[in-house]
């Protein structure tokens, strides 16, 4: 197996992870109380506010293998070495850079963790004590790993483009943060208490920390702030030749108990104690007698200053945030698991076998009138959150309901969003539009089109029933479309959707049809179907390339009688052996 294969090496890994214990003074502050910190700011609570994904999607479409090791395995205490073999070790008052020199003991990867489950992590006192979630103790464990230098860098760009892709994540590391600030002992207080330090980089081309004289300029932080009791440790984040510029050992006085105590959760618990919130106001302080010998050494310049305050306003802690359970909890999720225990008619748990976690079949009570809101809310429930909510769910019947287009496309929004539990999916929404296509039969091209991104975009909807709405050719083109590419979709009722009104209609579909090797069955009676019209989709059905699965010609189960379309009110029932019948 390939280094590429077995992912960044510990010595990698902790050369990262250091990335987040220094700052940037270009892309990690601004000048406080000016336009550009205000807008900082706005933009972070508004973005930090609108959730989409959880913090599994987020993390996992940036490397998996992070997730695995913090989400899904015990803490393993490494040694640091590089390639060669040679330890790195922590350093002491005077010593030299590591790695691999040092003078201290060797420098691990969670150092005392050994062993422990993300579940231990939750329990322990610190997390209990500030009323952690679970989602909130995950992102201190990832924060601390690689993955701090990369949120960093997208709060530093500061745009809702790089903002986005880590909402929740950011959102959860936040609030854990303000909590565990909030939560200890001791009250905060820049005038007494101990000294903390930081590390930043003013590189050559990048404004300084501060713009201003001492006791006169302040700075916003856009990011998170690393900050340790001991100075050698932050002298030691700065490094030797990494850029050019000037390096600066930032002295916050009495800062250590203002920042949030993370080190019985850190990846590396050795080389940082704390952390600041972005939006986190610094100001500048003569410099005293006390600043530390470490300032002195290697060209390092020594800055004083004070934390002011956390000036976001409102703090990131909503309900958005707080109903975010685990790492794999999907904004909205518990609010769509809360509409379902009402209109299903059932607890969320319910025991070994009860409950909609426990669920296979959700059926909507007949003459339910779904909502844009609900709509969406069923859409989440089935997709993205059925791996927290319903897991075990295979089927979702909408049949006998009333569901507008506009209702359908939320629906199918929160479908197309992908699907958690891994499993197929029937989607029975036969006769959900027919009362609203009736009335107005030029929605029906728009219920097309939601149809085709449906297949197109929720693979796992495995047989999938449409009959009963009044579709006409204007309906069918966009979904013939998406059936002639799909690899995925088995069953398809069409079944009396008026597509023998048009000879258009059903050209459309004989086409689908010479190009979908996977489709199994197909039901398009009471579709008054012309003779001709049977033919040329029982000869479509006879020409069909081979499964791109099985490598065979599957034969395609045609259901095309009765030819006469269903009477007002009437609706085909389906039955155990039969998808349609």
């Amino acid at each position: 197996m390939s280094n590429a294969a077995l992912g960044p090496s510990m010595l990698q890994q902790w050369q990262q992870s250091m990335l987040f214990r220094r700052a940037d003074s270009g892309d990690g502050f601004c000048a406080c109380n000016t336009k550009n910190a205000n807008a900082a700011s706005a933009l972070l609570a508004t973005e930090l506010s609108k959730l989409e994904k959880s913090i599994e999607e987020e993390v996992c479409a940036w490397d998996y293998k992070e997730w695995v090791y913090c989400y899904q395995q015990t803490a393993r205490e490494l040694e640091v070495s590089d390639p060669s073999g040679s330890i790195a070790h922590e350093i002491t008052a005077g010593g030299s850079m590591v790695p691999p020199g040092g003078n201290g003991p060797p420098l691990m990867r969670d150092k005392g963790h050994g062993g422990m489950a993300l579940e231990d992590f939750i329990a322990m006192p610190q997390a209990t004590r500030a009323r952690l979630t679970g989602a909130e103790v995950l992102v201190l464990r990832l924060a601390t790993g690689r993955l701090g230098h990369v949120l960093n860098t997208a709060l530093g760009k500061g745009t809702a483009e790089t903002l986005k892709p880590w909402a929740t994540t950011l959102a959860c590391l936040t609030s854990a943060l303000l909590k565990l600030i909030d939560a200890q002992e001791g009250a905060p207080s820049p005038t007494s208490g101990v000294n903390a330090f930081m590390a930043v980089c003013e590189k050559t081309g990048s404004p300084p920390i501060f713009h201003g004289a001492a006791a006169t300029s302040g700075c916003y932080s856009k990011g998170f702030l690393c900050v340790t009791s001991d100075p050698w440790v932050a002298r030691e984040a700065l490094g030797e030749g990494i850029h050019t510029g000037k390096r600066c050992l930032v002295m916050l006085k009495g800062g250590l108990q203002m920042a949030a105590d993370i080190k019985w959760v850190s990846q590396f618990p050795q080389m940082c104690e704390r952390i600041l919130p972005p939006s986190t106001t610094l100001s500048q302080l003569q410099l005293s007698a006390n600043a530390p010998i470490v300032s002195a050494t290697q060209s390092v310049k020594c800055i004083e200053a004070v934390i002011e305050r956390y000036v976001q306003s409102p703090p990131i802690e909503h309900t958005a945030t707080s109903e975010l359970a685990s790492g794999v909890s999907v904004p909205g999720c518990a609010k769509a698991i809360r509409w379902a225990t009402d209109a299903f008619a059932m607890p969320a748990t319910g025991g070994l076998t009860g409950g909609l976690y426990n669920t296979t079949e959700l059926h909507l009570p007949l003459g339910t009138t779904l909502s844009l809101e609900d709509a969406g809310l069923l859409g989440l429930l089935c997709g993205r959150g059925a791996k927290e909510a319903c897991p075990k769910l295979e089927e979702v019947s909408l049949r006998g309901s009333s569901l507008a287009p506009q209702a359908l496309h939320k629906l199918i929004e929160g479908l197309r969003g992908g699907h958690a539990n891994g499993e197929e999916l029937t989607l029975d929404l036969h006769g959900a539009l027919k009362t609203s296509l009736t009335s107005r039969p030029g929605d029906a091209a728009s219920v097309g089109d939601a149809i085709g991104l449906l297949l197109k975009h929720a693979p796992y909807i495995s047989e999938l029933d449409i009959g009963g709405a009044p579709l006409g050719v204007a309906g069918i083109g966009p979904i013939a479309t998406a059936l002639g590419e799909s690899k995925s979709l088995a069953h398809l009722g069409l079944a009396a959707i008026n597509l023998g009104e048009r000879a258009d209609g059903v050209k459309k579909l004989v086409a689908a049809i010479r190009l979908n090797g996977e489709l199994l069955s197909l039901d398009v009676r009471h579709n008054n179907l012309s003779a001709d019209a049977v033919k040329q989709l029982k000869s479509a059905a006879a020409s069909r390339p081979r499964s791109a699965s099985g490598g065979q010609r599957e034969p395609l189960d045609l259901r095309a009688e009765p030819q006469a379309p269903l009477r007002p009110g009437e609706m085909l029932h389906r039955g155990d052996d039969d998808y349609t019948a």
